[in-house]
């Protein structure tokens, strides 16, 4: 953090022409005398100029979002497959990361644990850009099962990275994906059991 500088160095062979040679073999490449010239070679060290950089840490994730150390530049879309089916029937949630960054440190936990969910930890794979470095897609593919068929959408999810050239965090939140769920056959789904204590006759009574 603070103030820091780079510079890079590499060691080269200056070869500088000496004199013609008229007799006898070379004795490497450099000798060859095809030209009638041979060549004196000069290590030397040469520098690169300076850089100045200023680190600065990144500031605390806005309150109750997930930040996973992403920093860049990224696009978040959600997908899900199929969204008509019968309750116990599994569901593809497909999330992607696009855009240029730390794509190590981009991670995601799909939908949660609630209720009327059976959910399974999501799998990821990353496809880089050929033409830009750093770039490139993630993809985060989960299974997730609806056990209720009240159950309407998919919750909303969100990705939040923290953008340098802003300098400030980035949410990007998709909407609630409508689904349709029918009841499994037999499946017995039960009422919101009434409380007797808020019936007016009961408490008249």
């Amino acid at each position: 953090r603070g103030l820091t500088t780079l510079e890079a160095s590499a060691e080269i062979d200056v070869l500088t022409p000496t004199q013609r040679r008229s007799q006898g073999f070379p004795q490497s490449l450099f000798d060859d005398d095809f030209f009638g010239t041979t060549y004196t070679r000069t290590p030397l060290r040469v520098f690169s100029n300076t850089i100045e950089l200023d680190i600065r840490p990144i500031p605390p994730a806005p309150e109750g979002k997930v930040f996973s150390g992403a920093i860049g530049k990224f696009g978040f879309t959600v997908e899900a497959s199929p969204t008509e089916l019968t309750a116990g029937d599994p569901i593809t949630l497909t999330l992607k990361v696009t855009g240029t960054g730390n794509f190590d440190r981009v991670f995601h936990d799909g939908l949660t644990a609630s209720d009327g969910w059976k959910i399974y930890s999501p799998q990821s794979t990353f496809t880089p850009s050929e033409k830009m470095p750093l770039s490139g897609e993630k993809v985060f593919r989960q299974a997730i099962i609806p056990t209720d068929p009240r159950i309407p959408t998919i919750p909303s999810l969100s990705f939040t990275y923290f953008d340098p050239d802003k300098q400030d965090f980035v949410t990007i939140e998709n909407k609630p994906v409508p689904i349709q769920v029918k009841a499994a056959p037999g499946q017995v789904i039960e009422s919101p059991s009434e409380n007797p204590a808020s019936d007016p006759e009961s408490e008249n009574n």
